[in-house]
């Protein structure tokens, strides 16, 4: 199984054309986790009388950044981000709830795993220390993108012949990988293969841009590269299971 992501997920920096083929971790796993935390409201002019969800849910988003900075060496790759946080209505109101949205990126299964047991842990005990109640739920998604470097190394071949032909370049080893998430990885869990990307980052096109930017857009001229790349491959798998074929024979 072979698939391939387009713009500039590994850096702007990295010019429009360019292939990436590299075995092992390319991508992180991505989940996602949701934090109601419920007080009890009151008047902002009396907050004794109330539980303040806003608080204590501050409180929180600043206990889940612990778990990275405090239980994990600084040298494991791991990500927590609270993007979301939405609490009250009026500014002299305390309001009975807050609720906040965050996803967490990780390479390591076990890493992840304690990513996610801790946030619940902490998330209940903080709002029980604050008199409040926190009810977590965890949204498992799609886990580490682990490319078969066997796989790898195919696509890559394939697309060193492309770039042969039409220039360009191939990247071949990442130094880390992207900690954005991707849904192929479940494809990878079941049969070997590789995802690769395909960067269409043009200064001059005003292609360089980030993901999820305002002013997002690919460099179409560089399309065509990735079909290329999947001939490639096709041919070469094909190749493979004829000489497998020949020798049962």
């Amino acid at each position: 199984m072979f698939g391939t992501h387009i713009g500039t997920i590994y850096g702007p920096d990295i010019p429009s054309g360019t292939v990436i083929a590299a075995p092992g971790c390319v991508m992180a796993s991505m989940d996602k986790f949701r934090i109601r935390v419920k007080g009890t409201g009151s008047h902002g002019s009396a907050p004794e009388k109330g539980i303040d969800p806003i608080l204590t849910g501050a409180e929180i988003v600043v206990g889940l950044q612990e778990i990275l900075s405090r239980e994990f060496a600084g040298t494991v790759t791991k990500v927590l981000t609270v993007g979301s946080f939405h609490a009250g209505n009026a500014f002299n109101v305390i309001p009975e709830e807050a609720v906040m949205e965050g996803t967490v990126r990780a390479v390591d299964e076990a890493v992840r795993q304690q990513i996610l047991r801790r946030i619940r842990e902490i998330s209940e005990n903080i709002a029980a220390a604050f008199r409040a109640k926190a009810e977590v739920e965890l949204v498992t998604g799609a886990a580490p993108v682990m490319n078969d470097p066997g796989m790898a190394a195919l696509a890559a071949e394939a697309a060193e012949e492309i770039a042969a032909q039409c220039g360009g370049k191939v990247i071949t080893a990442v130094k880390d990988p992207t900690m954005v998430g991707e849904d192929f990885a479940y494809f990878l869990e079941q049969v070997p293969g590789a995802f690769l990307f395909l960067s269409s980052s043009d200064p001059e096109k005003h292609t360089d841009y980030p993901h999820h930017s305002s002013h997002f857009d690919v460099d179409e001229d560089v399309l065509w590269r990735e079909a290329a790349v999947f001939t490639a491959i096709a041919e070469r798998l094909n190749r493979r299971a004829s000489v497998r074929t020949s020798m049962k024979a």
